[in-house]
Order: structure tokens, then sequence, then C-alpha cells
């Protein structure tokens, strides 16, 4: 029976998961930017004036509105998005409560998606539709404010909205204007048909029939040619169901492919922290090893007559030792502790001028440190014990930690990563790696080589940057920098 849009009334407001209405009806969820029409589109469809309320500070509202309609279906409005003048703090309210209602198994039956037919989709429009894509879920897209366009341009705009959602044969695209009415009619049987609501055949067949002019025979042939469609209709829904469950798998499949992905990068990045420390001190120690070879042949030497030979020593040492940086007379051997260091005591790291922490004395005497995120092993006398009065002075100081940076990191750090040619779970693990380097090198500003192409790996990308905590801002390249084919990264 088909669902009676006139007898409609407000249910309830949610403003946390809790709240969300789950008593097992159909809920046909309609989603847009603040200011695309949202509440005109739903006022249209069911007869109303101000039944949703249209309101005049967009963007304020962040809560899921319930509309039960002819005690059947529910209609649930979710807020606006994409007002630039709303809060962090509210952006991130409204996040959180999106991505509880999406992340809800069996919420959403069917997603309705208002864009402006005048321009075309938003960023933010093509994240909203993806969402109701990895539900499973069929989705409607109603290009609203179609009387603001001339007729020229109907055709133009409607099929640069199919481009950039990437919309399917499957994906229903209904041009509306709440204005005017136009498309109401599409959109409610594009509802109902997505839905796999039927009208009452029987009574179709009555309203056909005039009085004694119809003859029993023809009611009967109008009632199978009701049936036959019916039937198709049932197998038409079977088959979407199929692809819904599917689209579903396929959803959950990515998300795992993507938190395996996180958690590769992760452990590739401190892997690679660790190589480059461990190349460091290696490098350093060989260097001061030939430091004081050349050092024990000059002092054998002393009795020797051989000035040539002296020389070349002499020239050598300045050499090494202007490779550690040091001077003979300015080189202080590490100093002893005042008492035996135990766990929780800070120690200085020499070769890198850095704090540690130490997290455990080993059973043969060997310290356990904690850097940041690199942990090592040392001896007792690889380190200076930073004494209490020390520690104490500096409190008041900015970390030494974060004061100069290591310069052995630094340079290690790359301020240019290049991954055309990757496939986007690919370059979302590169991408990280990079950013973990970029952050242990205290590089202020990196770049990001993607290419211009289609813009698919320019979205993965920037999607990979927004949920990085170590990224402040990220841009275009402008004229000169490679323009829409680099991302230009400025680190916290």
């Amino acid at each position: 029976m088909a669902i009676n849009y006139n007898k409609a009334e407000f249910i309830r407001s949610a403003v946390r998961p809790e709240a969300f209405i789950r008593d097992g009806r159909p809920q046909v969820t309609f989603a847009g930017r603040s200011n695309v029409g949202k509440s005109s589109v739903i006022n249209r469809l069911l007869n109303r004036k101000n039944f949703a309320r249209v309101g005049a500070t967009p963007g304020k509202t962040t809560q899921v509105n319930y509309f039960l309609i002819d005690n059947r279906v529910y209609l649930t409005d979710l807020p606006g998005y994409g007002y630039a003048k709303v809060s962090k703090e509210e952006r991130d309210r409204w996040g959180r409560l999106m991505e509880s209602y999406f992340q809800e198994p069996g919420l959403i039956s069917l997603g309705v998606l208002i864009v402006d037919a005048r321009h075309k989709p938003t960023a933010d429009d093509v994240t909203m539709f993806q969402w109701f894509r990895g539900t499973g879920c069929p989705v409607v897209v109603v290009a609203n404010k179609l009387d603001k366009l001339k007729k020229s341009e109907i055709e133009p705009n409607l099929q640069l909205i199919r481009d950039t959602l990437e919309l399917e044969e499957q994906d229903c695209l209904v041009p509306f204007s709440a204005e005017k009415g136009t498309g109401k009619n599409e959109l409610l049987s594009a509802i109902s048909q997505r839905l796999g609501l039927s009208e009452d055949v029987i009574a179709d067949a009555k309203r056909q029939m005039n009085g004694e002019s119809v003859r029993f025979e023809d009611v009967i042939t109008q009632l199978e040619s009701k049936r036959q469609a019916l039937e198709k209709k049932e197998q038409e829904l079977d088959r979407l169901a199929v692809r819904r469950e599917e689209d579903a798998r396929k959803a959950r499949e990515f998300r795992e492919q993507m938190e395996k992905a996180k958690e590769n990068a992760r452990s590739r990045g401190e892997a690679e922290a660790r190589r480059i420390l461990k190349d460091a001190r290696a490098q350093t120690d060989a260097i001061f090893a030939e430091l004081e070879e050349m050092r024990r042949r000059q002092a054998a030497l002393t009795a020797i007559d051989d000035n040539g030979e002296k020389a070349d020593l002499r020239r050598r040492l300045n050499e090494a030792e202007a490779a550690v940086g040091v001077r003979q007379e300015s080189r202080e051997p590490i100093p002893k502790p005042s008492r035996p260091i135990r766990a929780g005591d800070q120690v200085e790291i020499p070769g890198v001028r850095q704090w540690a922490e130490v997290t455990a004395v080993n059973k043969d005497g060997s310290l356990s440190l904690k850097a940041g995120i690199l942990k090592m092993t040392v001896k007792p006398d690889e380190v200076r014990l930073v004494e209490e009065a020390e520690r104490q002075g500096q409190k008041k100081k900015a970390p030494p930690a974060r004061s100069g940076g290591s310069a052995v990191f630094r340079s290690a750090a790359s301020s240019e990563l290049d991954i055309r040619g990757m496939e986007s779970i690919e370059a979302d693990s590169a991408v990280q790696t990079f950013l973990s380097a970029a952050a242990m090198g205290h590089l202020e500003t990196v770049t990001i080589i993607h290419g211009k192409g289609t813009g698919a790996l320019r979205k993965a990308v920037h999607e990979t940057l927004k949920r990085s905590k170590l990224v402040k801002s990220f841009r275009l390249g402008v004229y000169g920098e490679g323009e829409s084919g680099v991302t230009v990264v400025t680190l916290k």
C-alpha cells in the first residue's frame, strides 16, 4: 500500500547516540550541507510549510530529527554540514554524532543526499555520498534549486553532479525544486521503489473499474498484469538486497585493509627511526675509533724524527676531529654519575644530545631507554646521568628533547615524497611513514607529489592528512610549486 505522506508527526531529536530510534521501522535519511534547502525539500514532500524547521542561522543545530510518516516509515533529518562559521567544537561534536550514526548497522534503509543544482558538489558532499555508500544502502541524489537555472543549464549541471559523485547506472538523480514542487512525484516514487513498498493491486484495479462498463474478464486481466509487475519488482528488490550485502562486505574489507595498512606504517616508521639512530651511532663510534688510533700513533712518533709522517698524521687528526665537531682540548669525557643509575632517571645521550628516560636496569647491567617513540639499550658508561638539580632547573625551560632537535634525524628526514603511480592503500602507508620521519626530523613543512591525474590519489592523500595527528594544515601547490599536482603540508 502506498505511503500517506500527509500523515506525518515529529517524534524527537537525538543529540547523543543513545537517543537514536531503533524500533525496526525503515528510516529514510536526509542529508545535505547548510543552506542547500534540505528543510524546504522535506516540507514540500510532506505538504507542510514549516514542519521541518528552516533555521535562521545555518549550522547551529547538531541533532538528528525524527519524523514518523503514516506510522510506517521514519524520515530522519540529519544536521547540515559545511557551514564555515561553526566553531571547531561544534564541528567535532557533529563529526562524532555522524560517525556513530553511520557506523551502527541497520539504522539507514535509504539515503537521500540533497545538493545544489547550480553548483558542482563540494568535497563535503562527496564525502557524505561515500558515507551512504559505505553502509550498503541505496542512495537517491536530489538536485535542489532547479528553478534557479536556465533550461540550457539544466542538463550540463546534472551531468556535472553525476560525474563529481561518480554515480552509477542504478543510482537515482532527481531534479527538484522545493520552491515550485518540480520533481516531487519522482522523488516519492524513487523512495517507495527503493524501500520495496508496493501498491494494493486489488484496490488499484477497483479504482479503474467504471460501473458495469468494465467486464469481469477485464478486471482479471488487469489483476494479472499487476501481479506480473509486482513479481518483477520483487525480483529487482532481491537483486538490490544481494548488491547491498555485497557493498557492505566490500566496505568492511576496505576498513580492515586500511587498519592493517596503518598498523604496518606505524611499525615501519618505528623500525626506520631505530635504524637511523643505530647507523648514526655506528658512524660516530667509527670516527672516534679512528681518532683514538691516530692519537696513539702521534704519541708513538714523538721519539721518531720523521717530520713528513708527523705532518700527515696531524692533518688527518684535524680532519677527524672536525668530523665529530670537537677539538682535542675541548673534548670532555662522560662524567661518572654521583650514584648508580636507576629506573626512572633521566640520562643524556651524547651522540644525539637528547634526554631519555631509564625504563629498566637489565640483569647484565645495561640500561633500557625511551626517548619519544624510540626505545634502545645502552651501557651505563655511554650516557650521562642528569642530576636532580639540573632536572629541576630545566622544568622552567623548554624540554631538551624539543629545544634544538637531533641533527641526525633532521638530516635523515626528507622534505619531499613522490607517490605518483601508487594505489590508494599503498599511498596511505607511504604518507604516514613519511610524516613520522619528518616529525622526528623536526621539519616544519613538507611536500607530497601525487600528480594531477583523475584526482583520486589526491583525495586519498588528503583523507590521510585529515586523520593524521602530526598535521597542522595542508594546501595545494601554487604556480611554481606544482599547482594541483602537489600538496604542501605544515606539521605541528
